[in-house]
């Protein structure tokens, strides 16, 4: 049963674990670029767009 490419049933666990360990680098690699810059920080809700509660009931 061919489901999504012509690799091997043998090769199915070394591209799964290749691609969870792919996934946990580049997810290090942007949680570490978020803290190294601080323009990217958004406290108080600075780079979210507020909506107005009362506005929405109106």
């Amino acid at each position: 049963m061919k489901i999504v490419s012509d690799l091997p049933a043998s090769h199915m666990p070394f591209a799964i674990i290749k691609q969870s360990i792919n996934g946990l680098i580049y997810a290090c690699l942007a949680s570490l670029i978020i803290v190294l810059i601080p323009k990217l920080w958004q406290f108080n809700g600075q780079g979210t767009a507020k909506k107005d509660v009362h506005s929405m009931l109106k």
